[in-house]
Formats: structure tokens, sequence, C-alpha cells
């Protein structure tokens, strides 16, 4: 009876770390999916800014278009460094989880719910950013 509960409990420990480690990947590819969803969509917008970087340019000289201008370039910049910065922590390959433990996965999740983020607030920038410069253009 002894060894039939100690069975019992070691099944039990194995389907539960199977389902945290399953849960996990789940989690990395599901948010992994959606960071590159808005990255896309992001990067769609870049284009919008060397457009109006360009408007904005032609018409130096005027306060407003030089600090639009700017804040154009340097939402740019930032998402040319969260590009780098996500490139470093998450190199491209095929799978990215090939050859993780769970602990891997989960730390990696943890990064890349920051990295998620900080795409949030890059496209938020990039948002203000375009809209500005449309507002002193117009």
């Amino acid at each position: 009876m002894k060894n039939k509960i100690i069975l019992l409990v070691a099944a039990l420990v194995f389907v539960v770390a199977c389902q945290t480690e399953k849960s996990n990947k789940e989690a990395f590819n599901t948010t992994f999916e959606a960071t590159m969803k808005l990255h896309y969509e992001v990067m769609a917008k870049m284009g919008t800014i060397n457009r109006l970087q360009t408007e904005l340019n032609a018409n130096k000289g005027a306060e407003n278009y030089v600090q639009a201008a700017a804040q154009l370039e340097e939402s740019y910049k930032h998402m040319m460094q969260w590009m780098r910065d996500f490139n470093e922590v998450f190199p491209y390959k095929e799978d990215r989880l090939a050859g993780k433990t769970d602990e891997e996965i989960a730390a990696d999740l943890v990064k890349l719910k920051d990295f998620k983020a900080n795409m949030e607030e890059v496209n938020t920038e990039v948002d203000t950013a375009v809209k500005n410069a449309e507002t002193v253009l117009n």
C-alpha cells in the first residue's frame, strides 16, 4: 500500500511538472506572437515617420517643425534600439525554446514580457510623434 501511494505521488508530481513546462512554453509562444505582431505594426509606421521627417525638414526653421522632426527621430531610434536589444536576447532560431529547461523558459518568458511592454511604449511614442507631426504639417 505504501508503495502505491509513493508511486501515485510521483506520478502526480510528474504530471504537474509536465503541465507547468507545457504552460510555460505555450505562454512564451503566445507572448512571442503578440510581441511580434505589435513589432510589425510599429515597423509599418517607419515609412510614415520617414515621409513626415522629409516634409518637416523641407520646412526647417520654424521651432515647431524642428521639435516635431526631433520627436519623430527619437521614436525611430527607440524602435531601432528595441530591435537590437531584442535580437541580442532572442537571436533568430527556428525554435527559440529548443534545448531549454522549464526554468530557462520561465526566465525567458519574464524577459519577453518586458520586451512586449517596451514595444507597447515604443508604439505609443511613435503614434504620438506621428500625430504631432501631422498636426504641425496641417
